[in-house]
C-alpha cells in the first residue's frame, strides 16, 4: 500500500458543493495556501466524517475552494486524466458531463450527498423524496394548507425534495400555491428576511415553512421571537439535517435529521476501496436514512 497520500477535498460555489480528491502520484503535490469556506455548518460534519475516514486509511486531506467558478471545477477534474489525483468525491452534483460520467464507471468519482443530474447514477445519500414527503406530511397533518418552500436554488427546480414535497401534498388532496415558493433562501439571515416580510394579517400567507436547513429555521424563530410572532400559534417552521442549532433556538426546531456522519465515511471508504481494488461491490451502498425530529416549532395553528 503506497503510504503517505494526498487528498484534495474543494468547494463550489461557497455553500453546498464539496469534492474530495485522493491523489498517489509520488512527488507531485498542490502547494499554495488554501481556504475553505464552510457556510453550512452540515458540511462541516461532513469533511469530519471524511477526515477521519481517509487519516485511518493512511491519507492526507488537503482543502481547496474553486468558489464556483467551472474552470477550477473542470480543472480538479481533468487532474485525474493527468494521474495527478487519482479519484473525487462529489457532493450536490447538479449534471454531470461525458468526462464525470466515464469517470464515475472507472471507479474514481464516487457521487455523495445530493445530485440533480439526469444520467441514473449511484449516490450515496439519502432518500431526498421521501424525507420530503414525510416532513410536508407533518405538517398537513397539522392542518397547514398554505405550506412555504424554501430552496437555495435561484428559479423553481423539479429536483427529489420538491418532487416529494408537491407528492404530499397531492395524497392529501391540497393545492401548492407556486407564490409560496421562495428561492436564494441559504442562511440565518435570509430566515429573518422571510419572517419580516410576512403579513400575518394576509389570508393567503404561508402558514407553515419547509425550510431547506436548519439555518434558515433558525433565523425564522428567532426573528419570530423578536417581532413577538408565537411559534407554533401562528406559524410553523420545519428545519432540515438537525444541526446544533436547532435544539439551541426558542422554541427548539422540529426537523428532519441526516446521517451525516455514516454518509462521509461511508463516500470515502467506497471511493478508497474503489482506488485499492479491495472493495468489489462497492457500489452497492448501505441505505442511509433519515428520521423526524419532532420539536416545539410544529403544531396546529391557534382557534383551529
Amino acid at each position: 500500500m503506497v503510504q503517505d497520500r494526498l487528498a484534495v477535498f474543494f468547494l463550489v460555489s461557497g455553500i453546498e458543493v464539496f469534492k474530495i480528491g485522493i491523489h498517489l502520484q509520488p512527488g507531485c503535490f498542490l502547494t499554495g495556501k488554501t481556504c475553505l469556506l464552510l457556510v453550512a455548518p452540515l458540511f462541516a460534519y461532513l469533511v469530519d466524517a471524511i477526515e477521519h475516514t481517509v487519516t485511518a486509511l493512511n491519507y492526507r486531506l488537503v482543502i481547496l475552494q474553486t468558489r464556483g467558478r467551472a474552470e477550477l471545477e473542470h480543472f480538479y477534474v481533468e487532474l485525474i486524466q493527468k494521474n495527478q489525483l487519482d479519484g473525487l468525491i462529489i457532493t450536490n452534483l447538479e449534471a454531470t458531463t461525458p468526462l464525470i460520467d466515464q469517470l464515475i464507471l472507472e471507479g474514481k468519482i464516487v457521487l455523495c450527498n445530493r445530485y440533480r443530474g439526469q444520467t441514473r447514477q449511484t449516490v450515496i445519500g439519502i432518500d431526498e423524496e421521501q424525507a420530503s414527503y414525510e416532513g410536508t406530511d407533518l405538517l398537513l397533518q397539522h392542518r397547514h394548507r398554505k405550506i412555504a418552500y424554501c430552496t437555495a436554488k435561484k428559479e423553481i427546480e423539479q429536483d427529489d425534495r420538491f418532487t416529494g414535497f408537491l407528492n404530499a401534498h397531492r395524497v392529501h388532496d391540497c393545492r401548492f400555491d407556486p407564490l409560496h415558493y421562495y428561492t436564494e433562501v441559504r442562511s440565518i439571515a435570509d430566515g429573518r428576511r422571510l419572517i419580516q416580510e410576512l403579513d400575518l394579517d394576509c389570508p393567503y400567507r404561508p402558514t407553515a415553512f419547509f425550510t431547506n436547513s436548519d439555518e434558515v429555521a433558525a433565523g425564522m424563530v428567532s426573528e419570530a421571537g423578536r417581532l413577538g410572532i408565537p411559534i407554533p400559534d401562528s406559524l410553523s417552521i420545519l428545519g432540515f439535517d438537525d444541526q446544533m442549532i436547532a435544539s439551541l433556538t426558542q422554541p427548539e426546531i422540529t426537523t428532519i435529521r441526516q446521517p451525516i456522519q455514516p454518509m462521509g465515511e461511508q463516500a470515502a471508504r467506497q471511493l478508497i476501496g474503489k482506488l485499492e481494488k479491495f472493495e468489489e461491490n462497492s457500489d452497492e451502498a448501505a441505505e442511509l436514512t433519515t428520521e423526524l425530529i419532532i420539536r416545539q416549532t410544529v403544531g396546529y395553528l391557534k382557534g383551529f
